[in-house]
């Protein structure tokens, strides 16, 4: 009996490696689909029928996501880095008493201050019930009012104002 369908283009021993590279450099599924020359229906089909290839896409999304929140968070506090910079000095050769020009690396650290962007960043999305812009307040108050007294202007304007807040 013959099978429906052509021949699954999926190599278990290529495709879940690469999969794994294309979530760490966070490609969303749609775009890693393009990358892999195949539909995004095609990315879910073998995300269900193949594991190794659903955890490749998994593990790398997870990592790269850790490595974004650890940057994230050391601009937020902010923090030291050490690396080599060149020095450009001027020497004078003990021989000929001449000046010239030598370069030297050295490790430097340099210290990044906090970044408030950052900061305000990681507090509206870690703590968003206290950190968020707009606060939703909702009042329930059952009181009457008597709109006897209000004139026909004011009674349109707050009838227009009601419509409005209803859109």
């Amino acid at each position: 009996m013959a099978t429906r369908g052509r021949k699954t283009k999926y190599d278990p021993d290529l495709h879940p490696k690469q999969a794994l590279k294309y979530s760490l450099l966070g490609l969303t599924d749609v775009q890693m689909a393009g990358a892999l020359e195949i539909n995004p229906d095609t990315l879910y089909q073998w995300q269900k029928k193949y594991p190794d290839f659903s955890e490749s896409i998994k593990k790398g999304k997870i990592e790269a996501d850790a490595n974004v929140v650890s940057t994230l968070y050391k601009r937020a506090l902010g923090h030291t880095q050490k690396h080599k910079q060149a020095f450009k000095l001027k020497k004078v050769d003990e021989e000929s008493g001449k000046l010239y020009d030598t370069v030297e690396v050295h490790d430097v650290e340099e210290y990044f201050p906090p970044d408030m962007i950052a900061t305000i960043f990681w507090l509206k999305n870690r703590q968003p019930e206290h950190w968020r812009d707009k606060k939703e307040v909702e009042i329930d108050d059952k009181r009457s009012v008597n709109l006897d007294s209000l004139s026909d202007s004011a009674l349109d304007e707050l009838e227009n104002a009601l419509k409005s807040n209803e859109e």
